[in-house]
């Protein structure tokens, strides 16, 4: 069957109800569902990427924010908080980088760097890092997360370039390295280049509804957690 309203029926199936009463529930037209919850994600997206995720509704476990972002040099970032009244997660950033940057950042060092593989990753990893939300900015709840798009296809693309190094494959599994061991930030890969960074997005949300932790405002993490 059609979902009507794909947030809903999420939100209902993840009440721990059967399939058929959570499909059920989320086509009901201009009805609300019995199935409620009290938390919700607060997703802020920038405009170009507005649709990501299905327009929310009554019930859906979602609020979307969309906002004007001036990226000064940085990638595009989706943040997430789940609120339940006064308690509040901290914040996930979620950035996206295509795989080709990715791979263009490290040539560029390499071409400076000779065959300094380890300082090529290793500076790399900070020419990434700094087109993230600087670490100094963050709660000591909030996380930073780096979604590469695509870059099995972009080494492949850079493999079949006349004076393509060997070495680059390496180098750029240890700019990885060092970007999740020194920068604290978390990588997921999303191997296609399109559709696959909705799906992960959407789990992102998921995951953060009912595995993020809440504090009462204002307090610390060691306070309230519930």
């Amino acid at each position: 069957d059609k979902v009507q309203d794909p947030g809903l029926f999420l939100a209902n199936l993840h009440q721990g109800i059967s399939l058929e009463m959570a499909l059920a529930a989320a086509n009901q037209s201009n009805s609300t569902s019995r199935f409620q919850i009290e938390k919700q994600v607060v997703v802020t997206l920038p405009t170009n990427l507005k649709t990501c995720f299905p327009p929310e509704t009554q019930g859906s476990f979602y609020k979307i924010d969309v906002v004007e972002t001036d990226s000064n040099g940085r990638f595009d970032v989706v943040t997430m908080q789940v609120a339940m009244g006064r308690f509040l997660s901290g914040i996930l950033y979620i950035n996206l980088c295509s795989g080709t940057m990715f791979v263009e950042t490290i040539i560029r060092r390499m071409d400076t760097l000779q065959n300094e593989f380890s300082l090529v990753a290793r500076l790399s990893a900070e020419d990434i890092a700094a087109k993230l939300i600087p670490d100094s900015n963050l709660d000591e709840r909030d996380r930073r997360v780096l979604i590469l798009e695509g870059l099995p296809p972009a080494l492949d693309a850079m493999a079949r370039k006349a004076g393509c190094r060997v070495e680059l494959k390496p180098i750029v599994d240890l700019a990885l390295a060092f970007l999740m061991l020194e920068h604290d930030v978390v990588v997921i890969q999303a191997f296609r280049k399109s559709g696959e960074k909705d799906e992960i997005l959407k789990n992102f949300a998921l995951a953060s509804l009912w595995f993020q932790p809440l504090v009462e405002a204002g307090h610390s993490n060691k306070q309230r957690i519930v």
